[in-house]
């Protein structure tokens, strides 16, 4: 696979089965190891704009290099106030604590870079980012949304979505 041709990964029906696998067992083993909360895998892995109208939070990180794409979370803010709490034992109220910031960029790092190991030999991760307080939805520009997963944790769900480029961002530059 060259730098920038997704084609590849996206009509291998083997990659993709292998992705989804992966997926349902990189969230459930970051979460759990990390924040020691259970996570259920539903089957309906992907939610359409209206069910996640409800998930305003968020968080993302791009691959680059034999494969170009990048890993988008999904989540509400109760959800992300709940990973804080058990982290920290402690109680947290405002999505401006420095720590929901923390935890939900190093949420998106862990599985975007589990995932990058299985996306190509010279693949590099950006920075992670997340958008708190946002209404964010999702959307990577110059982009499409390949793979997704949907998970329960205590009550709250997290939707993990693969996106894929269309052509390599850095062209032209």
């Amino acid at each position: 696979m060259t730098q920038g041709d997704t084609s590849i990964t996206i009509i291998d029906p083997e990659v993709e089965r292998a992705l989804v696998e992966a997926l349902n067992t990189i969230v459930p083993q970051a979460i759990g190891l990390t924040f020691h909360l259970d996570v259920t895998v539903y089957d309906d892995g992907c939610w359409g704009p209206a069910e996640l109208s409800s998930l305003n939070e968020g968080a993302e990180i791009h691959i680059l290099g034999d494969w170009l794409g990048s890993v988008v979370l999904r989540f509400s803010k109760p959800l992300a106030l709940h990973l804080v709490e058990s982290l920290f034992g402690d109680a947290c109220n405002n999505l401006q604590d420095e720590r929901v910031d923390e935890v939900i960029r190093e949420l998106v790092n862990m599985i975007g870079g589990n995932l990058k190991s299985l996306l190509g030999d010279s693949c590099i991760l950006s920075v992670p980012k997340s958008h708190l307080n946002s209404s964010y939805r999702g959307d990577i520009a110059g982009a499409r949304q390949w793979l997704c997963g949907l998970y329960g944790i205590d009550g709250h769900t997290l939707h993990v979505s693969i996106w894929v480029n269309e052509k390599d961002p850095l062209e032209g530059l």
